[in-house]
């Protein structure tokens, strides 16, 4: 989802999109658990779709596993902890 929504944003960009001065973009994705799946949010960019797309990248391969491993509704205790806890 949060791929198809950064490609949706870079088209709206690429076909000329706002041209008042645009400068932020975000995308956050909502599932089942208390807390979003995806978060990135980009402000004062000169090109905010760009900027987007390499923060797109950073959080899937550095933030979101981390996320992966949290509490879930159906895992309380969640992967990270039960890690920890050996």
């Amino acid at each position: 989802m949060a791929e198809r929504l950064v490609l949706a944003i870079e088209a709206g960009e690429e076909t000329g999109g706002d041209r008042h001065g645009a400068r932020s973009a975000t995308v956050t994705v909502i599932g089942d658990q208390p807390y979003p799946l995806w978060d990135v949010r980009v402000d004062d960019a000169e090109h905010p779709a760009r900027e987007l797309r390499r923060l797109h990248g950073v959080f899937q391969e550095e933030v979101l596993p981390t996320i992966q491993q949290l509490p879930t509704r159906d895992d309380p205790m969640g992967e990270a902890a039960r890690q920890a806890l050996g």
